[in-house]
């Protein structure tokens, strides 16, 4: 059999191989893996495929070697980053000095050849969104320009024999590029459509924020956890929102709900959750936190809404919410949690809207004497505090009796 014709078997059999890394590439990209974990095992994943490329590559000279390592290494570099193309570079070309021979460097410069392609490629395309099939051809082009060193070597055939052996590498680094970076690109998009669904199954679309049924997942799970850590749970209900909607329309409550959620995204944690639970209800988890201090964050927030202005709706009366705040303990259960902060929030709208309560269980106290004295109950206190001016409260939230 003539070169031309072993070139191209040999690549065709290596083209099979990467057709599975294009599978492992998608299957890894799922996984959702933290960044630097996904890239370095991805980058081992194509480290080995460049390895078995070389298992069974053309050797038209003593220590010469032609396979589709470079067609690896710069998809690696494209698709998987700089990380994931060191880690692919570098399990190749330790393969290759340890295979020795005249071309052990020619081969180490073929690699960096296919990095910097590959990352080029990616800046230039991929990261911009452009990441099109004729893009691929450009980037297999690129890289198929390594065959032109067939012209340099002293190679016993004749010119035509190297002239086709030539125009078969370059072909099959352009077709092998572009059916694997399709492939690939193909994953990708796959993926980005995934993510984009799961987004709107749990984003409000109106405010951005997560919603019931994010919210739902994420107080299942920490009612649930192993160890279970404190959190605190507010209900913010917009007051007097159904005469909005009837007096300045369904767009301008629309609009009145989507600020509320601006306010409520700010003061939102690393770790806290955010949700719009249903009509102008909303939903904060606070993770790590206790019920002193959720209270003090929730008059915060309090504050933020009725001092922000609302445009048409400021000109009738201040828009106002109502928050009810609860505190789990190793004894609750997502429904209890819930339950507490909706008797909380309950109580604020009964105490006159525009304050925040705090669900506490009553307590019966008995004296020395056995009597009984019926617990304190510091809702109206707050309640009455909480809607004075701000200069006018003189005690700190811990200060009062929750």
């Amino acid at each position: 059999m003539n070169l031309p014709a072993n070139l191209i078997l040999d690549l065709a059999n290596d083209v099979g191989l990467l057709a599975l890394v294009a599978i492992s590439y998608g299957g890894l990209r799922r996984a959702r893996l933290p960044g630097s974990a996904q890239a370095a095992i991805l980058g081992l994943i194509f480290g080995a495929a460049a390895i078995a490329t070389m298992l069974h590559a053309s050797v038209p000279l003593p220590g010469i070697m032609i396979d589709a390592r470079i067609i690896v290494v710069a998809l690696a570099a494209a698709f998987g980053g700089p990380l994931t193309a060191a880690i692919t570079a570098a399990a190749a070309g330790l393969y290759r000095i340890s295979l020795g021979g005249a071309g052990a460097g020619l081969g180490l410069a073929v690699l960096g050849f296919g990095v910097v392609a590959g990352l080029l490629w990616r800046h230039y395309w991929r990261r911009r969104g452009h990441a099109s099939l004729a893009s691929l051809v450009f980037l297999g082009l690129t890289i198929s320009c390594q065959a032109l060193l067939l012209l340099l070597l002293p190679i016993q055939a004749s010119a035509t024999t190297i002239s086709l052996s030539v125009v078969a590498i370059m072909v099959a680094c352009v077709l092998a590029t572009l059916l694997l970076g399709a492939l690939m690109r193909r994953e990708d998009r796959l993926i980005a459509r995934e993510e984009s669904l799961l987004l709107d199954a749990f984003t409000d679309p109106l405010t951005g924020l997560a919603n019931r049924r994010a919210f739902d997942q994420r107080l299942e799970e920490w009612t649930t956890g192993h160890p279970l850590q404190p959190f605190a749970l507010m209900m913010i209900d917009v007051d007097h929102f159904k005469a909005i909607n009837d007096r300045f329309g369904h767009d301008c409550g629309d609009r009145a709900l989507a600020a509320v959620g601006d306010v409520l995204k700010r003061l939102e944690g690393e770790k806290d959750i955010v949700a719009r639970y249903g009509g102008e209800e909303f939903a904060v988890l606070l993770w790590n936190c206790d019920l002193p201090a959720a209270m003090r964050r929730a008059e915060h927030l309090r504050r933020l809404i009725a001092a922000k202005h609302f445009g048409e709706i400021d000109d009738a009366a201040p828009l106002t919410v109502s928050i009810g705040v609860s505190q789990t303990d190793r004894c609750g259960s997502p429904g209890s949690v819930r339950r507490d902060a909706d008797a909380a929030l309950y109580r604020a709208k009964a105490a006159g809207r525009n304050c925040v309560v705090a669900a506490r269980k009553p307590r019966t106290i008995r004296s020395h004497d056995g009597a009984v004295t019926p617990p304190s109950d510091p809702v109206a206190a707050w309640a009455e505090m909480s809607q004075r001016p701000a200069g006018e409260l003189r005690r700190e939230p811990r200060q009062l009796a929750l």
